[in-house]
Parts: C-alpha cells; structure tokens; sequence
C-alpha cells in the first residue's frame, strides 16, 4: 500500500486526490494546508488533517506527497520531504531561482526517494506519440521547434477585492518566461534533453503588460495601482530563443494575458525527414514523414506534399505509457495527462527507479524562469548551467 499526503488542499490537489483513490494499492492518507477554507471539504473523507507542514512532517505516516501549493513553495517543500525520505510529485514549476535548482537537485540525489515534477502535458496521448516517432527517428535529426503556452489568466490575477493572488504576485515580480515548463516539457523529451543533447544558450524578449494594466482599469478602475503598466514586471508575451548543444533552436513563447481563446497545445517540431504541427482550437495534430506522407515537399514537386493526421500512426506509435493506461482513467484533465501522469510516478516510486521527468529535467525546464528574467534585465544571452 502507497500512502499519499496531499500538500496543497485546493483545486488542484483535490482533483489530482481524486485520481489517486482511483488506483488499486494507493490510500489517500492526509492533506495539509494553511487555509481552513481549502480544508473544509475534505473533512468527509476521513483522511489526517494539518494546517501546518512541519506538523505534517512530524507525523510521517505517509510514503509520498503530491506537492500542490503555490509557486513559492514547491521548491522549499520538496526538499524537505526528499530529505524525510518521502517520494515526491511536484506540480509545475519545480523552482523559480538557480540556488533552488541546486538545492532541489542536491537533495534528490542525496535521498533515496523517488522525485518527479509533475508536467502533466508530456503525458497526452498525442504528445507521447510524438516522443515515440521522435525516439524511432521517424522525423530525422531534430532541427528546430516551437512551443507556447498562451492562456488568459489575468482574472486569476487579483482576488475580488483587488488585492493580489499568489499568481498576481508572481507576475508582479517576475520579468521573463515565468511558467515555460507546460510548453518546453514535451519538446524536451522529444530532442533528448539531458540524454542525447542539452540546452546551452538562452536570449529572452519580453512585450509590455498592456493588456494586464488594461483588465485592472477595466475591473477596478484607473486609479487601482496595478491599473499602471509599470506595476507589472511580467508582459504580456515573452519569447525566449534557446539553442543546443547539437545545433537544434527552441522558440518558447509564454502569454498569460492577451485576450484570446486559450489553446491548450501549441508545438511545431521540424527534423531532416519530416515534421509535426499540434492542432489548435480543437483540431487534430498533423504530421508530414518525407518517403512515407503524400508528395514531396522539393519545390516544383509533381506532387506537392500534403500534411496526414497524426491519428493514422497512432496504432504504429502509441506510447506504452498511453497504452497501458487504465481506459476511465483518459477522461481526466488535460487529455488523460493527468491520469498517465499519476500511473508513471506511483509505477517508479513503488519499484524505486528514476521517474519519467527526473529531477534534472525539472530543474532544467524550470531554470528558463530565472534565466529568461536575467536575459532581459541584462539585454543578452545567458548560458545554461550544466546540472549533472
């Protein structure tokens, strides 16, 4: 039996609490959370309750926590279960500063618990799909990629009254790509990121916060002080450029502000023999394989080529991970993300072996945060630091 502490009571953790108790051998043993509001609703569940983390930590009937709280936290939080030697799945990002990406590092391998940061969107099906091709080298050398994340947060920003949320005061903050790991996980994974290449370089390009001054004078008035764009340090969009060891170039762009449907996938993946495009808005993701898809991508080629669904290589290149998933569990959110996810981190925790996101792809990912803030402010590129 697997024990599980919640960290982090609200939405997120008691969805991601409801999957748990979903899976065979898995018990939901506590939950901890600084708000008694947050905790209010799990009081039926007959589960230990703690409104304080270092009580939790004393109590230590638990194998592993699922890390759910905000930002600020996940780095600190994780590190000292690791150091408790409790298996941790943190949610995104796994730290926000370099000396947190050393610290998280360092007690993970100094502990003999499993981590994992939990990048739900490497786990849809369409994306694991694209790992596969990517690890068949369906699509050749891998050149070039682009990924976004653009979703319109700016009412999860400022509470009712005005004041600040946690993700208001991140945004307040921080200049840069400051949640890059939804976008830049998958593509990771599909450059072998930490095994067969690595990031080096780094140059970031931020937009002013136009449309966030411009909710807050339309919600609370000109006279609000986060109605000034100088209140914000985050734009609206920022772009960071990152380059490889191997050669191959990454355009990541973050927007959590400018008014637009969201769209909840946003990649382009370019190599010598083919390439990959996400859908948007609902569509299928696309895919053109030079020798296998129809046509000829040459100029002047007879026949032009033409894009194919990637559902037609999805019996060729399913992901054992989706494979192998339990059929209800892919009417979670995000996809089944979150249901795959779960099944990857209980699978390496109960047979103690390194998870499917590790520790040096979280500190990685998450590195962009610090790094893309640095190149901005300093008006250059920055190196990435080698964390091995």
């Amino acid at each position: 039996m697997l024990r599980f502490a919640i960290v982090g009571g609200g939405s997120r953790g008691w969805h991601l609490a409801s999957l748990l108790r979903g899976f065979p051998d898995v018990e939901l043993a506590a939950v901890c959370d600084s708000d008694p509001g947050a905790l209010a609703r799990w009081c039926s569940l007959g589960v230990e309750l703690f409104r304080d983390f270092e009580e939790l930590l004393r109590w230590g009937d638990f194998d592993a926590a699922v890390v759910s709280t905000p930002w600020a936290h996940h780095a600190r939080q994780s590190i000292k279960l690791l150091e408790e030697g409790k298996h941790v799945l943190c949610e995104v990002p796994a730290c926000l500063t370099l000396e947190e990406c050393w610290a998280l590092l360092d007690a993970a391998k100094s502990s003999g618990a499993v981590y994992m940061m939990g990048e739900n969107y490497c786990f849809m099906r369409e994306q694991l799909a694209v790992l596969r091709m990517a690890e068949e080298d369906v699509f050749g050398d891998l050149t070039y990629a682009e990924c976004g994340y653009i979703h319109d947060v700016r009412s999860l920003l400022l509470r009712p009254d005005g004041g600040l949320t946690w993700r208001g005061e991140e945004a307040r903050r921080r200049r840069g790509v400051i949640y890059p790991t939804h976008s830049i996980g998958p593509v990771a994974k599909w450059m072998g990121i930490g095994e067969r290449d690595e990031f080096v370089e780094l140059a970031a390009m931020s937009t002013r916060p136009a449309s966030i001054a411009q909710y807050v004078r339309e919600v609370f008035g000109g006279d609000h002080p986060a109605a000034r764009e100088e209140y914000w340090r985050c734009g609206d969009s920022a772009v960071a450029l990152i380059s490889t060891r191997r050669g191959a170039l990454v355009v990541l762009r973050v927007d959590i502000a400018s008014p637009r449907p969201h769209n909840l996938a946003y990649y382009h993946l370019q190599g010598t023999r083919g390439a990959y495009l996400s859908g948007r808005w609902g569509e299928e993701g696309l895919v053109w394989i030079r020798g296998v898809s129809p046509g000829d991508s040459l100029h002047m080629s007879p026949e032009p080529a033409r894009w194919e669904p990637i559902s037609k290589y999805y019996d060729r290149y399913e992901h054992p991970l989706w494979r192998s998933a339990w059929r209800p569990g892919i009417e979670a959110h995000h996809g089944g993300g979150d249901y795959v996810m779960l099944k990857a981190f209980i699978s390496a925790a109960r047979e103690g072996r390194e998870p499917f996101i590790n520790v040096h792809d979280a500190v990685t990912w998450s590195a962009i945060i610090p790094l893309s803030g640095k190149s901005i402010a300093e008006g250059r590129s920055v190196e990435f630091p080698r964390f091995r």
